[in-house]
């Protein structure tokens, strides 16, 4: 599976799949000679690998070109695209999986629609996650020493993907200090990498970033 670095460890750990390659698509900080090269290194590594089929989950215009790149000899994709194609614009899938599924909107069944396209039975369709005994403790040993106390802590998630959806860290701090303030409980406040956190007081915050823990542990 091709995924966002950070989902690697989750995604292998859940078995989701046997194996997960991460690729970060935004090339933040990079130039666009070094973008091209990351895509072409990530190209010529795929191909190698000569895949029976491959599925297009993201359904995007540099998704549907890996998908022809790759020229595996099925190509799963949906039809029509969530966004329809422009004129210059192709579908290189052959095998073709309904839009938006056959269960109902959630997007749980647009997911699924792939394995429906290739005859695959889905005896259950309700997705699980499971901690693995090693999340397990090492969330126990975060929690610890940091003196959270189990089911008497608040969790903020102070990031995004994006620099423009993330919120400013002063209203984040704003909004722990309030809360403490009323419930008394701390805060295990999950920080992107190089995001400020020191404008809350650090007395009621266990402060850990995404890089300290794998994804499982959020399981």
């Amino acid at each position: 599976m091709l995924c966002a670095p950070g989902l690697r460890r989750f995604i292998v750990s859940q078995n989701i799949a046997d194996e997960a390659i991460g690729f970060d698509r935004r090339g933040k900080g990079k130039s666009l000679f070094q973008r091209l090269r990351a895509y072409l290194s990530l190209v010529s590594d795929l191909r190698q690998r000569r895949y029976d089929l491959t599925i297009d989950l993201s359904d995007s215009k540099t998704s549907r070109i890996l998908h022809r790149l790759l020229d595996a000899p099925l190509r799963v994709g949906f039809d029509p695209p969530e966004r329809p194609l422009r004129f210059w614009e192709v579908q290189p899938a052959n095998v073709y999986a309904a839009t938006c599924g056959h269960g109902g909107i959630h997007y749980l069944y647009r997911y699924l629609s792939p394995l429906k396209a290739l005859n695959i039975d889905l005896a259950d369709s309700t997705p699980r996650l499971v901690p693995t005994c090693a999340a397990q403790s090492e969330s126990a040993q975060i929690l610890a020493q940091r003196s959270l106390v189990k089911n008497a802590y608040i969790v903020v998630h102070a990031g995004a993907r994006f620099e423009g959806r993330c919120w400013q860290p002063e209203r984040f701090a704003a909004a722990i200090d309030e809360v403490y303030a009323a419930t008394g409980l701390r805060f295990f406040a999950d920080w992107w990498p190089g995001r400020d956190n020191s404008r809350a007081d650090n007395t009621r915050i266990g402060c850990v970033t995404c890089g300290e823990r794998g994804w499982e542990g959020l399981a």
